[in-house]
């Protein structure tokens, strides 16, 4: 299944989650994978959801 979202809660436990930006594949990976490793990812990640909800991102879900 693909789903298309702009929100990371609706995306966040997804199996592999593919960021583009302006068209382009800029990562791909895990919540935590990309949180952890890609800057894209985690701009929009801490904009979008609670300190808590991120946390929680990587240590495991809840």
């Amino acid at each position: 299944m693909i789903t298309v979202a702009q929100r990371i809660a609706q995306v966040q436990y997804a199996d592999r989650i593919v960021i583009l930006d302006a068209g382009r594949v800029v990562g791909t990976g895990t919540h935590d994978e990309l949180l952890r490793d890609n800057a894209t990812y985690r701009e929009i990640a801490l904009s979008q959801l609670t300190e808590e909800e991120t946390v929680h991102g990587l240590t495991g879900r809840p």
